[in-house]
């Protein structure tokens, strides 16, 4: 025991960036020996006493750091080994402490090694930094296998992840077991016998996830609390991801603010000096994690390009992992900007790894769909798994996606024609057509889908507010005048608006509903996000025919960037729609529609754009969504 204290303590020391005080204190630790005493301090005190560390669960990286305000501070899982190195001592006071075992799991926290945290930010370029320095070496076996690309561990050095074995305790097979998945279409699956028993142990994916943040982030794994997918939250990041892709001066400028506004400390951290400098450093900083990610795994994987293994469902994807320890991955697509580098392990790009871990670690664990919910969920459920800096790219590339591809006009007219295409299975099913004609049309919605689009592969960074856990859709600050609409898809028009008051200069969204509150009250009572706005007629004062009941004094204005509801040009209608109608062969509820979250959802869309307001051509009214300069005809004599 005495070297393993020795070999931690030479390890504790060699973290410290005020290497002096840890070895006065490594020094008076072993002349005094933590004396025995009836009144023993506190655990915690004697660690403070003796190496000056203080805990900080925050922390990602090993390094501890210098605060002015407290002085040196460590990550918790650093705080727990100088805890475990005074143990024995405290042990032999009767306090219940193993020493032993505190010195052994010291030791596994410390690895023996003196090396960078795998988590230390990236400089320059991702080549040659390898796997975790908790993370073992992992060496990979390749094959090309027809249309596939199999890869699976075959040696591991010593450490904490050991090499898979089978439920027999022999070495795994490596003959295909009977049967096919993944829509493999009779293509065999050269899987592990049992390659979720790991050490004797068998691992399901959230005990995999557990023991790698408790290894590399030093906190037990836990999925936060994420408000459900909602158009509401989605649809305003997937128009600003959108906005990112053009990579403009001015978007750079107010997303590099919001992280000065609401995460500082991060940019200090890695000394950023401005959005390009940040994206760089996240990008390279997720690459080098979704490898030590990618180490952990226990399955043997299977990459394709075309369709071959392509899961049908999300059911197929966890049944692969839990029966036969194997997973179906694409491979391909667009260069990636920062992750198409190639891994030298595995020969992989960094892309292609990212997707296998986060089908694992985003989906498997938690059990979450593909699809608009599932994705969000997965987002927040693996973007804990990453340190600050490298959630940052990891947001971009998954909630940000996601929140283009299902969240925006992109694909609404596809899905448009699935739900009609739904609805005459259904009808097919209901009066009795054949079993020929049921499939036939089956086989024609799945076509469908082969006209999907998705999101630009390219590398951006989200403004800060939208990478959090409850960002729940509202406007950034310094992105106000940079969303607009596209061209060809606004109108202008004279409107003309009724007040009790004679003093207007400008209308004021705000007091909505000081007026005749209308049918619409009751809708807008729970959307309180999009309640503020302000009614007009369209036309002339002389056109206007206006209801009994307002104001005396006639104001006219004019309206710009308004939407046509009826022609509705950028297809956000059709969005409105699709997000909130049942699929007609769904068991409950089938082909029904919520028309008022479908009202509320057309208009979060319309805000979201960039539109100042909309109008109806048949009802001949205007809702101007922000303060609009009107001018005095004249005021009505009652």
């Amino acid at each position: 025991m005495a070297a393993d204290r020795q070999r931690l303590a030479a390890a504790l020391k060699y973290q410290m960036t005020d290497r002096e005080r840890m070895e006065k204190a490594l020094a008076e630790y072993r002349r005094q020996q933590i004396a025995m005493s009836d009144s023993a301090p506190s655990l915690e005190s004697e660690v403070e006493r003796l190496t000056g560390l203080q805990p900080n669960v925050q922390r990602s990286s090993i390094l501890p750091f210098y605060s002015k305000d407290t002085g040196l501070v460590a990550p918790q899982f650093v705080y727990d080994a100088a805890k475990a190195l005074v143990a024995p001592g405290y042990a032999a006071r009767g306090n219940q402490v193993d020493p032993a075992e505190a010195m052994n799991v010291a030791a596994n926290v410390m690895g023996g090694s003196i090396g960078g945290s795998a988590l230390t930010p990236v400089e320059g370029t991702i080549a040659g930094m390898g796997a975790s320095r908790k993370t073992p070496k992992v060496t990979y076996e390749r094959r090309e296998e027809g249309p596939f690309l199999r890869i699976r561990q075959i040696q591991q050095g010593a450490g904490e992840i050991p090499q898979i074995v089978s439920g027999s305790g022999k070495t795994p097979q490596r003959t295909p077991p009977s049967g096919t998945v993944g829509g493999g279409k009779g293509v065999a699956v050269a899987a592990l016998d049992a390659p979720s028993v790991v050490s004797g142990r068998r691992l399901t994916p959230t005990q995999v996830a557990s023991e790698y943040t408790e290894r590399e982030l030093g906190v037990p794994y836990k999925l936060p609390k994420n408000p459900p997918s909602s158009l509401q939250k989605q649809a305003p990041i997937g128009r600003i991801f959108l906005e990112a892709t053009k990579e403009t001066p001015q978007y750079k400028t107010a997303t590099f603010e919001s992280y000065k506004r609401l995460m500082p400390e991060l940019l200090q951290q890695h000394k950023i000096k401005n959005y390009d400098d940040f994206l760089e450093k996240s990008y390279l900083q997720l690459a080098k994690e979704v490898k030590a990610q990618f180490d952990s795994l226990p399955i043997s994987m299977s990459y394709y390009r075309g369709g071959e293994g392509a899961y049908k469902s999300s059911k197929e994807l966890f049944e692969d992992i839990d029966k036969r320890g194997h997973m179906f991955v694409y491979r391909g697509g667009d260069p990636h900007d920062f992750l198409g580098q190639t891994d030298p392990d595995t020969g992989l790009s960094y892309n292609e790894m990212f997707r296998a871990v986060h089908d694992y670690f985003g989906h498997a664990v938690h059990r979450n769909q593909f699809g608009p919910i599932g994705e969000e969920t997965a987002w927040a459920a693996h973007s804990r798994m990453f340190s600050p800096l490298a959630r940052v790219a990891m947001s971009s590339e998954t909630r940000g996606q996601n929140s283009l591809v299902n969240y925006s006009p992109l694909n609404a007219e596809l899905k448009a024609a699935i739900l009609n295409a739904e609805q005459e299975i259904a009808d097919a099913m209901m009066y009795g057509y054949g079993e020929e004609t049921i499939k036939q049309l089956r086989s024609a919605r799945q076509e469908l889908f082969n006209d999907f689009q998705y999101a630009p592969q390219k590398s951006v960074v989200l403004p800060a507010e939208m990478i959090q856990i409850d960002y729940m859709g509202a406007p950034i600050p310094g992105f106000e005048g940079l969303i607009m609409p596209d061209p060809g898809t606004t109108t202008r028009l004279p409107l003309t608006h009724y007040s009790q008051s004679a003093s207007l200069t400008q209308t004021d969204p705000t007091r909505y509903g000081t007026g005749i509150k209308g049918e619409e009250a009751a809708r807008l009572r729970q959307a309180k996000d999009i309640r503020d706005r302000t009614y007009f007629y369209t036309g002339k004062p002389n056109a206007v025919r206006p209801e009994a009941g307002l104001g005396p004094n006639v104001y006219t204005a004019e309206g710009q960037n308004l939407y046509n509801m009826r022609r509705d040009p950028a297809k956000l209608g059709v969005l409105a729609d699709v997000v909130n109608t049942t699929s007609p062969l769904a068991q409950m509820n089938p082909g029904a529609i919520d028309d008022f979250q479908r009202a509320n959802d057309f208009e979060r869309l319309m805000r979201a754009y960039g539109y100042s307001g909309y109008y109806s051509p048949e009802q001949k009214v205007a809702t101007v969504f922000e303060p609009t300069r009107v001018k005095l005809a004249r005021a009505l004599r009652r």
